[in-house]
């Protein structure tokens, strides 16, 4: 069964982290001299980011750039049960080269390029799933010498250098003192170096990052490049295994007729009458900028494509039934959104309905006019919120002010994105606002991880609040300004609060203690507790969101860095309620989230709308932390009124309306004054 063309992007990018060279012959050089690099994004189908050993980036167009993968430890690839017989490396990692001559004799890559064992046997280099491939005597073969970052390399800060550690001078230089594994199944992923004070470990290789770059050119390796895979053979596997795709190269013809060619050009490259007549050529008939847009996920734009043709890909026979692709829609909505404005106070293109719990964070409120301060939602009223600010001020913020906070983490009130994992720290599924790459395909990034400055500062991302909601388009972060935020958060001191409950243990009235790590209160509220040491050693886990409860109070930050200005702003919700019998209301929930003997108790409490999903299900929050989903018919919103007509009446009017139900004879419905719901 052939994959799906996102099963081929996802096999595609796991090359992603993998060492390249670039052939010497390779077009739009930006070297004269040859490097290495690691593979840093896999952008497009055909389309690479690179970053070379000396700290440059630099965009690749395959197949007109041609590179060459020499390593695939940094990304995974690993041989279990299989000793390289020259160094007695067990479980070789990176690509595996099997003597054709010998019986049973491997080889790791660093001991076949060094020319270990007879160069007069031919070997079979074994590389991820693409089994094996013969190669020719290296005895035969050429090589040549890169420059890059090895045992013994002398290097300084790179560009992905995280911007908390400031323990190493912009323009000190150290020296690698060895190649490690960054994380588990992440081999030789990262560099050990000794600085003039300290050694300290950094990534090199790992989810494509490169913390540091060469200092001199001093050390190089010398590679059979013929015998190396070249990464569009790989993507051209990857991609080769989804029948509806076409590779570079493939022969297509036109198999619509001229009816059906003219509809299917409306939007991709225009009509005209002289493809009747040349059949495999279309003129462009759109100008040139509206091409240029719809080549985005058609091949790419080519200056030579003001003289030649292009095609809606649905009229060429390897392209029968493709599908748009999601982010084929998220260009179309980037375009409608191409205006946002970049380094506003606060986002302005969306807005989040609280949920008690959620963290918030406000500009106008700060710390030694440095640090802005993190808050709990503690309640929701009608047209205003009760907010604990981590400092262990309570304060009331009304409907009209209610614009100035930010959503900082949803997570505490149960938001969760089903299968989507962050592609930097694999968190899975990914808990409050998902944060997903414009620029890469299917890259998805969760909040502490965007804020962390981790993926490409120049790329844009869409921003979801909660699955269900509209994505929003903000400003890439290199465009942005960045606050520090000041919450219960990792290494911050804290002291007991307004909520708590727990006596003496943590050492008295006073004693601080210092949060080390955030941990989950209940399994449907991650990130709503955090663990404490006290300074008595006593190690206890208290609320810091569950339910809206805040225990502790910060006395000393840890600030972290926060893109306030791409938060949603928050908008109080609807306040409702539900007046049915109980049968009524239990005969309306089959379908619609599910009946639950509890909600008998909330009849006649009100709460607040805190989410509406994808089946307009309403999701309602109540004072004590309670949750339901409700059927929208359930409900009542503002004034009321009942319904006294004729049994008869009601059932004519139900027509088109979700029909009548027998239980409606046995309760009087209330409504909202103006509009009637009619049943669904």
């Amino acid at each position: 069964m052939p994959f799906l063309y996102k099963e081929c992007v996802e096999l595609a990018q796991t090359a992603v982290g993998c060492r390249v060279i670039k052939l010497p012959t390779a077009k739009r050089k930006i070297h004269e001299k040859q490097y290495c690099g690691v593979l840093k994004r896999v952008d497009t189908r055909y389309k690479v980011t690179v970053v070379w050993d000396d700290g440059t980036e630099e965009t690749v167009q395959l197949p007109d750039q041609e590179l060459l993968i020499y390593d695939t430890s940094a990304a995974g690839n690993r041989n279990r049960g299989v000793t390289c017989d020259a160094c007695k490396l067990n479980d070789i990692s990176g690509p595996r080269f099997k003597c054709l001559v010998c019986y049973d004799f491997d080889l790791c890559y660093k001991c076949y390029h060094a020319g270990k064992h007879d160069k007069s046997h031919r070997f079979s280099r074994i590389m991820y799933c693409m089994g094996w491939t013969e190669l020719p005597e290296r005895s035969k073969s050429s090589t040549c010498v890169v420059i890059g970052i090895m045992a013994g390399s002398k290097v300084k800060q790179g560009p992905d250098w995280p911007s908390n550690d400031d323990s190493v001078g912009k323009n000190e230089t150290g020296k690698v003192t060895e190649l490690i594994d960054w994380k588990d199944a992440f081999y030789d992923s990262g560099v050990k170096v000794a600085w003039e004070a300290t050694t300290s470990k950094y990534r090199l290789g790992y989810n494509g990052n490169s913390d540091v770059q060469l200092a001199e050119e001093d050390t190089t390796l010398t590679l059979y490049q013929e015998h190396l895979l070249n990464l569009s053979e790989y993507f051209n596997f990857c991609f080769s295994m989804n029948v509806d795709q076409p590779l570079i190269g493939d022969k297509v013809i036109i198999s619509a007729s001229p009816s059906d060619l003219e509809k299917f050009q409306s939007e991709h490259g225009g009509y005209s009458k002289e493809m009747e007549e040349i059949g495999a050529k279309v003129q462009i008939t759109t100008d040139e900028e509206n091409c240029k847009r719809l080549q985005r996920f058609h091949g790419e734009w080519n200056e030579m494509m003001g003289q030649v043709f292009i095609y809606n890909p649905t009229l060429l026979e390897a392209y029968e039934g493709k599908e748009s692709t999601s982010d084929e829609q998220d260009f179309t909505e980037e375009m409608n959104q191409k205006n946002i404005q970049h380094n506003v106070s606060v986002s302005e293109t969306s807005s989040f309905i609280p949920m008690v719990g959620c963290s918030v964070v406000s500009l106008s409120r700060k710390i030694e006019s440095k640090y802005c301060v993190l808050g709990t939602i503690s309640e929701v009223h009608t047209n205003k919120l009760m907010v604990v600010w981590s400092n262990g001020i309570k304060e009331t913020v009304t409907a009209d002010s209610c614009n100035t906070l930010c959503l900082y983490d949803s997570a505490v009130a149960g938001v969760t994105h089903e299968d989507k994992k962050c592609k930097t720290c694999t968190e899975c599924p990914i808990y409050g606002t998902l944060w997903k790459c414009y620029d890469c395909m299917d890259f998805y990034l969760c909040s502490d991880c965007y804020h962390n400055n981790e993926h490409s500062l120049q790329h844009k991302f869409w921003r979801l609040a909660k699955p269900g909601d509209k994505k929003t388009l903000v400003p890439c972060r290199n465009n942005s300004t960045s606050n520090l935020v000041s919450g219960v958060l990792p290494g911050a001191t804290v002291k007991r609060g307004l909520n708590w409950l727990w006596g003496d243990e943590d050492g008295g009235v006073g004693s601080t203690g210092k949060v080390l790590e955030l941990k989950d209160w209940d399994d449907e509220s991650p990130r709503s507790a955090a663990k404490i040491k006290w300074n008595n050693d006593q190690q206890k886990t208290y609320r810091a969101g569950f339910n809206g409860e805040l225990e502790l109070i910060v006395v000393k930050p840890n600030p972290r860095q926060c893109y306030v200005c791409h938060l949603p702003n928050l908008e109080v919700g609807d306040q409702v309620k539900t007046t049915l019998a109980p049968e009524v209301l239990k005969s309306l929930q089959k379908g619609h989230g599910g009946w639950n003997s509890q909600m008998v108790q909330y009849i006649e409490e009100v709460g607040t709308v805190t989410q509406i999903d994808n089946d307009e299900d309403v999701r309602v929050h109540y004072m004590d932390g309670r949750r339901f989903y409700y059927n929208p018919a359930a409900l009542t919103v503002g004034d009321k009124v009942s319904i006294n007509l004729e049994e008869d009446v009601v059932r004519v009017m139900q027509e088109g309306h979700g029909g009548w139900n027998d239980d409606m004879t046995r309760v009087c419905y209330l409504f909202k004054l103006v509009l009637i719901y009619f049943f669904v």
